[in-house]
């Protein structure tokens, strides 16, 4: 879904703010403009993220007004600080797959600022993806630098008794090994749903455009970096096709950095199925995993609040197991043809390939 909403009016951020962008998320790094030498920051309350899908020119703002300050004013403050890099957790996803709802609930723990989609993760995926090709002209030098910036302004939070839990967009998967590598502490959640759910859940006639500009956009030059190709012009692809070359591409690379010895154990898979089947019991366990442990009685009030009961997208719409079940049987039958193509087209792949062929595996032993 894009960012439609109209600009607010920008100043320029005040010279003490710059001096304390470290000290709080107040001041949230919504975009950079490369070209421009600027950044733009939105003043954000501990209420707006919490109530922010995305965290775009949607997010729940705390002023009317947004700042603009210059990339070197910010990078020397941010990048002069004196501040150890503080840990950040990190909810990685396929998209479509219930990461609204799992970042909203674990937002929900007491030691949790959760955000979600943060646009500068996006030219970060963007340049890694396109380092060395004609035209790109960020260093991987200056890519670290941004990176650097970037993650130190995500790691803020509003009380030192918490952790920023970072959901990225899905088409930034490209990042998760610079961003599990941010510190010690940092912890990662690989969440997915199968095959024939994700098909059920993207052949849309809405979701179809998105699909394809996600292929050209991204995914098909990270499909030729993972089978070891030169980069080319996508082949024709059914609807099916489409959809499921994202998926493969995902799952791909979430098989390869799960493979790494040293991220595994910070590592946890979470399948979407099974988390509607007992909630209670996977938020448990990913409070342990992300070591933020909560009562039983927290756990209750979370879970029978309006998160699990509304559409995290469409608020007026509910939510529930059920529901969420039913439109994938729906949607099985409406598209059986394109969900057979883009199972046959997975197993084509995966037969020719054994780097494909590990995104299978994966799912089998997530």
């Amino acid at each position: 879904m894009s960012d439609t909403s109209p600009a607010p009016i920008s100043r320029h951020v005040d010279p003490w703010a710059l001096q304390h962008l470290t000290d709080t998320p107040a001041l949230f790094l919504r975009e950079i403009n490369l070209p421009d030498g600027k950044a733009i920051l939105t003043p954000m309350d501990e209420h707006g993220y919490r109530s922010s899908n995305f965290l775009d020119r949607r997010a729940a703002r705390a002023q009317p007004e947004d700042a603009i300050a210059t990339l070197n004013e910010l990078a020397r403050h941010i990048l002069a600080s004196p501040q150890p890099r503080r840990p950040i957790h990190f909810l990685f996803h396929i998209g479509h797959c219930g990461s609204t709802l799992i970042s909203r609930l674990l937002g929900e723990f007491p030691g949790l600022l959760a955000l979600r989609e943060p646009p500068p993760l996006v030219l970060l995926s963007h340049i890694l993806r396109h380092q060395g090709a004609p035209g790109m002209q960020v260093t991987i030098r200056q890519w670290q630098v941004l990176h650097t910036l970037v993650l130190t302004m995500l790691g803020r939070t509003f009380s030192p008794n918490q952790i920023a839990l970072v959901k990225p967009p899905s088409h930034t998967n490209n990042l998760m090994a610079s961003c599990l590598a941010w510190h010690p502490g940092t912890r990662g959640i690989l969440l997915f749903v199968s095959l024939p759910a994700f098909l059920a859940s993207v052949l849309r006639p809405d979701l179809s455009e998105e699909t394809k500009g996600m292929i050209r956009n991204a995914l098909w030059t990270d499909y030729c970096a993972l089978k070891g190709i030169p980069p080319c012009a996508p082949p024709p692809l059914s609807e099916g096709e489409c959809a499921a070359l994202v998926w493969l591409v995902k799952m791909t690379e979430y098989a390869s950095v799960y493979r790494n010895e040293r991220n595994n154990e910070r590592l946890m898979t979470v399948q979407f199925s099974n988390f509607l089947e007992d909630p209670r019991f996977w938020l448990f366990k990913l409070g342990e995993f992300l070591k933020q442990p909560i009562t039983a009685v927290e756990l209750d009030l979370i879970l029978a609040g309006p998160i699990m009961r509304t559409n995290a997208k469409s608020p007026g719409q509910p939510f529930n197991r059920d529901c969420y079940e039913s439109k994938l049987r729906v949607s099985s039958v409406t598209h059986a043809d394109e969900i057979r193509r883009g199972q046959a087209w997975v197993e084509r792949q995966a037969h020719e390939s054994g780097i494909f062929s590990s995104a299978v595996e994966f799912v089998g032993h997530a």
